[in-house]
Formats: structure tokens, sequence, C-alpha cells
């Protein structure tokens, strides 16, 4: 399926984040596997595999309890593995595919890989869509934001730090060749995160 995508993505407090109504009221947490098999300046491949989970309080929790590469059920029922082509453009291309071919696909992808927590946060009318990263790049916090055109106006909650839209290092086809700590060499941008 192809489609045109404007997302503005921003760097997140995760403390007041934590301490909002907004995110305290965020019905539903995903965990997300996400890997990269190429990209460059005019286009991302990646392959994505999500599923919903149970436990609301997924922060700080290891999702060793199903996230096992080898026990692909969980997944399977989920229905949610993609691959998904994007170009610098914002078109974006994406298939559903059987979770035994994106394991195999993921596999492909070596180190060029990420895990997170996903919640969809309800704030001003507009649902932001919140990734707490796990493994190499924890702490770190960033939500992306679609809008319908660049001019759009929204509102911005308090827990928003700054926009990252236009700095290249914060798209994940950039962040799966770092960790947390590469991220803010020569950088000045605080980032909280609340202790789990």
């Amino acid at each position: 399926m192809r489609e045109l995508e404007i997302e503005r993505k921003f760097l997140i407090d995760a403390v007041k984040l934590q301490e909002s109504e907004e995110f305290k009221n965020a019905p539903k947490v995903w965990w997300i596997m996400q890997g990269y098999l190429g990209s460059d300046e005019k286009k991302a491949i990646r392959v994505r595999c999500e599923q919903l989970l149970k436990n609301e309080k997924a922060l700080g929790v290891k999702a060793f309890y199903w996230n096992n590469i080898d026990n692909p059920e969980p997944m399977e029922k989920a229905g949610l593995a993609k691959l998904y082509i994007k170009t610098s453009s914002g078109v974006e291309y994406n298939y559903d595919m059987p979770y035994q071919e994106f394991k195999e696909l993921y596999e492909l992808c070596g180190t060029d890989t990420l895990e997170k927590y996903r919640y969809y946060v309800e704030f001003g009318g507009k649902i932001w869509h919140v990734d707490f990263f796990k493994e190499k790049l924890s702490p770190l916090v960033v939500a992306e934001l679609e809008v319908t055109s660049w001019e759009e106006v929204y509102e911005k909650p308090d827990w928003v730090i700054t926009e990252v839209t236009e700095i290249n290092k914060f798209k994940n086809s950039h962040l799966v060749k770092h960790n947390y700590k590469s991220l803010w060499e020569n950088e000045s941008i605080e980032i909280s995160q609340k202790k789990s």
C-alpha cells in the first residue's frame, strides 16, 4: 500500500510525560521490533513486527515473555509483521508479511535493529506516538506526530523538549547505528528519565 506521511519528531522528557494525566490515560502499549535492510538519503527499507502488550505497566519490563525470536507464535497471532519502504519525499509503501518471513529478514538486518515500547498518547486533539527505546538506545524517548501539512498548527504538551524532525541522527534508520551515549556527543540537550 502506498501512502504519503508527514511526521514531526520530538525529544520527550520522560519524567514529565509519565507524570501527565494524558500518559496515565494512554489505553494501550505496543512492543515493536524493527530492523533495517538498507537505508541512504533517498530511502529506508525496514521490517517491523508489533505486538499489543497485556501488561500496561510495560516500562522497565523485559519483554522476554514473548519476543524470543525462535518462538514466533505470539507474533503470528498478532499478524502485524510488515515490510516498509520509505522515500525521502515521505512516500511510504508497506506490505503485510507472515511472521516467518519477518524473522528471516530481521536476522539479515544484523545489528541494524531497535526495540521499543510505543504508547499512543492523546493531547490537544491529536494522537502522539511516543516511543521508549530499549537496549542500546535506552533511555531515549521520542514522539512522532502526524500532521496534514507542514503548516498545520498544533498544541505542544509541556513534556516536549524540542523538535528534531530535521536532525538526521534522530531518524530510526540512523538510530540503529548508535547507542544512547554516542547520540549526545557534543550536545547540550538534557533528557530526564524516570527510574523504573
